[in-house]
C-alpha cells in the first residue's frame, strides 16, 4: 500500500514522514522572530507569531534527545508547522528541521525493524518505520506526538 506523506531530516541521519493531513505550511523566518520563554521545556527554542497565532518552535532534536546541532542556533530557521485535532482544541507547533526532503511516496509493506537512531522509548510516537531509498524512515503519528509534548511539559504551555 503506497501512501504520501511529507519527508523532513534531523540531525544525522533521521528521517520523519509526516501525515500531509497534518502538514500546515513551511515557513523560514530569523532567529529575532523566536522570542525564548524562559521555565519552558529545553526542547521548545520559544514562541513566534505566525498567520495571526501564537505557536511554539520545538527543537526536535532535543525533543527525541539525538545529539543537536548548531543549526537552530543559526540566523535563520526552517520549520514545518504541524495542526493537529486533539478533542476539540487545534494543536500547532512549529519544528525545526535540519531539511526538507518533499513529498515522499511510502510503501507502507516495506516495514523496517526499529534502529537506534531514535532511543525505543519513542517508538509509540510512530506508527511504522519504513524503508524509503535502502534507508529507515520513520512514520510520525501526530496525535502520539502532541500528547507527548502536551505529557512533557508544564500546564503553562498550550500545545
Amino acid at each position: 500500500m503506497i501512501q504520501e506523506y511529507f519527508g523532513i531530516q534531523l540531525s544525522g541521519s533521521v528521517r520523519i514522514a509526516l501525515p500531509l493531513t497534518d502538514l500546515e505550511t513551511i515557513e523560514r523566518f530569523g532567529r529575532p522572530q523566536i522570542c525564548q520563554i524562559p521555565g519552558v521545556a529545553a526542547f521548545f527554542l520559544g514562541i513566534t507569531h505566525q498567520r495571526g497565532a501564537l505557536t511554539w518552535v520545538l527543537d526536535g532534536d532535543r525533543f527525541l534527545e539525538l545529539e543537536t546541532s548548531d543549526a537552530y542556533q543559526q540566523s535563520q530557521v526552517t520549520v514545518v508547522i504541524l495542526k493537529h485535532q486533539l478533542g476539540d482544541t487545534q494543536k500547532r507547533v512549529a519544528w525545526c528541521v535540519q531539511n526538507l526532503e518533499g513529498v515522499l511516496s511510502l510503501n507502507l509493506t516495506q516495514l523496517h525493524p526499529w534502529t537506534d537512531l531514535l532511543p525505543e522509548r519513542f517508538q509509540s510516537l510512530f506508527t511504522a518505520v519504513v524503508k524509503h531509498n535502502n534507508q529507515p524512515i520513520f512514520i510520525l503519528d501526530s496525535e502520539a506526538f502532541f500528547r507527548a509534548i502536551r505529557s512533557r511539559t508544564n500546564t503553562l504551555v498550550g500545545v
